[in-house]
């Protein structure tokens, strides 16, 4: 057992790694993906990565706030933070980026990891994402800018400003926060009333306006205010905005403003979060990705379908690991797994249109049983209402009669007129 030495890195030729890794996959299919052995870089990403001292450079509280927001964000579940599991910061775009800061400290480590999760994130044999990388680019810009606030509102400003430098849209223009002075009241009340108002200016803009990151960013900092803390994030979820991307601004907003602005369920999950970012990274340690970036890269050419991606080893069946960068590792769900597009949307609408169907037969139901308790009604009325026996002119003017002989009697009865001359008799004499 002491002569066992696995390997822990295979480094292969930048241009004839796509050789290797093809011969590998047809002839000797059993050794494919290399990942399974040891780490897979190509030399120039070697001698990229390699060189660059892996000290950890970077906020991870902060880091791990944004992260918080964007499991939010992807997630189609309330804003509850006890309901979402934190095992899906591993698949957060963030995530990886804070990984890349952390352990290079270099912005061209950074830059390469952005871009092959860009490409990553293109890629159709993995779900859609409701948050890109580039909604999420202003958020790791400011992170990465070296710029620290001291108070609540430095925090809001310089996020507000981040959203004028990278979309300069006409909402930032007009709705300003400091319109609406009850925002910075020490009335919690009034907070709320303000708020409220400020979300029916925004409901009526455009609907492009709306939805813009701006718009996100203005409501995000006044749900802020609102608690003063992470308390009303809530809020988020009650506005006709784009939801997922205010969440990334209020989770940019609690990350400058620091944790003595978290409510303990933020604080507690953010916290988790941090201790994953915090890992040192070291060749010799194996890597935990299912595949490395250059195995993936080589399917995506070479293998037209997903089935490359799918017969890959893999440690959850419906996600792929990849290692985006050395020590840098994304989790991407594939969509031969995953429900048709608009899964959830589709779910909903069928939910919705079943209880619009036992609604409408209910009604019907109800009307129905309206209909029959008028007939029985009416029925019942009607012999109170003619207690007294059918006399001759009764019969004459209905056609009928409660006993089915009498009609044709009085109709028929040749004395009838002679009774009534009778009858008459009297009088005349009287």
């Amino acid at each position: 057992m002491d002569d066992y030495c696995p390997p822990s890195a295979f480094v292969l030729d930048t241009s004839a790694a796509a050789e290797v890794l093809s011969w590998l996959h047809v002839y000797n299919p059993e050794t494919f993906p290399l990942s399974q052995f040891g780490r897979v870089v190509t030399s120039s990403d070697w001698e990229l990565f390699d060189g660059v001292e892996h000290h950890g450079s970077s906020r991870t509280d902060q880091w791990a706030s944004l992260i918080l927001g964007e499991m939010l964000a992807q997630s189609d579940t309330d804003t509850d933070l006890s309901s979402v599991p934190l095992s899906r910061a591993s698949g957060c775009f963030s995530t990886a980026m804070a990984r890349a800061y952390h352990i290079y400290g270099d912005l061209e480590a950074a830059k390469v990891c952005e871009q092959r999760l860009r490409e990553i994130q293109g890629d159709r044999q993995f779900s859609h994402r409701t948050i890109s990388t580039t909604d999420l680019f202003p958020a790791w810009a400011t992170l990465t800018s070296g710029i620290n606030a001291f108070d609540l509102r430095e925090a809001i400003d310089v996020s507000l400003e981040s959203a004028r430098k990278f979309e300069a849209r006409k909402a930032l223009r007009d709705i300003d926060l400091h319109d609406y002075p009850e925002l910075f009241s020490d009335s919690a009340e009034g907070r709320v009333l303000a708020f409220r108002k400020l979300s029916n200016v925004v409901a009526n803009l455009a609907p492009e306006t709306r939805v813009a990151a701006s718009t996100a960013a203005i409501i995000a900092a006044a749900a802020f205010l609102v608690g003063r803390s992470t308390s009303h994030v809530f809020l988020l979820r009650t506005q006709g905005i784009n939801v997922a991307l205010s969440l990334i601004w209020f989770s940019l907003i609690a990350a400058l403003a620091g944790p003595r602005h978290w409510d303990a369920k933020w604080l507690r999950a953010s916290k988790s979060i941090e201790r994953q970012l915090r890992n040192r990274f070291s060749w010799h340690e194996p890597s935990h990705s299912d595949i490395c970036w250059v195995e993936y890269a080589w399917l995506k050419k070479a293998v037209s379908s997903n089935k490359g991606l799918s017969d890959v080893s893999r440690v959850f069946p419906r996600a792929l690991a990849i290692e985006v960068i050395p020590g840098v590792t994304c989790q991407f769900r594939l969509a031969s797994n995953d429900q048709p597009s608009n899964a959830v949307e589709q779910q909903r609408a069928r939910a919705a249109a079943i209880r619009e169907t036992e609604l409408k037969s209910a009604l019907e139901q109800l009307v129905s049983i309206a209909h029959r308790l008028r007939s029985i009604a009416g029925t019942s009325g009607a012999p109170t209402t003619s207690a007294a026996p059918p006399t001759a002119e009764t019969v004459d003017r209905a056609g009928r009669a409660d006993a089915p002989e009498q009609p044709s009697l009085t109709l028929s009865e040749p004395r009838a007129p002679t009774r009534t001359s009778k009858r008459k008799s009297p009088r005349k004499s009287i």
